[in-house]
């Protein structure tokens, strides 16, 4: 772990090993605490035993339950619905899902890094607490 402030517990969730590895590489060497999940499910059952979770990493496309899906059961459950979600992909105009589901940030691919390494850095749990 790194002694800067900025570090973050980041859970990747992405279902092609590959490429969650070497996001998981990439956010450790930055000092990042890093989770990984090949699923949607997976990455549910991550966040419901580790809310403390700072940011989750999504790809849309995933097997068994797509990031559209997750996010829309994260934000039912209360404990780790302010955890914040970055897409990776963009969404297709016509998906009639774009305009249901929140995301706080998208990254289409490829991949900047930079610009994820940045928005990781600076993410901020959301305050859901004076929501009924």
């Amino acid at each position: 772990m790194a002694e800067d402030s900025r570090w973050k517990r980041v859970l990747v969730v992405e279902h092609n090993p590959d490429v969650r590895e070497a996001l998981a590489t990439l956010l450790r060497d930055e000092g990042h605490l890093v989770a990984e999940a090949g699923t949607g499910p997976e990455a549910l059952a991550h966040l419901r035993s580790n809310p403390v979770t700072d940011v989750v990493l999504l790809a849309l496309e995933l097997p068994v339950m797509d990031g559209w899906t997750f996010r829309m059961e994260q934000s039912l459950d209360p404990r780790i619905a302010g955890i914040p979600v970055a897409a990776l992909g963009e969404p297709q105009p016509e998906d009639p899902r774009a305009g249901n589901v929140f995301f706080n940030r998208y990254f289409p691919k490829p991949l900047h890094l930079r610009l994820l390494l940045d928005y990781v850095a600076e993410a901020r749990r959301l305050d859901l607490s004076g929501l009924p």
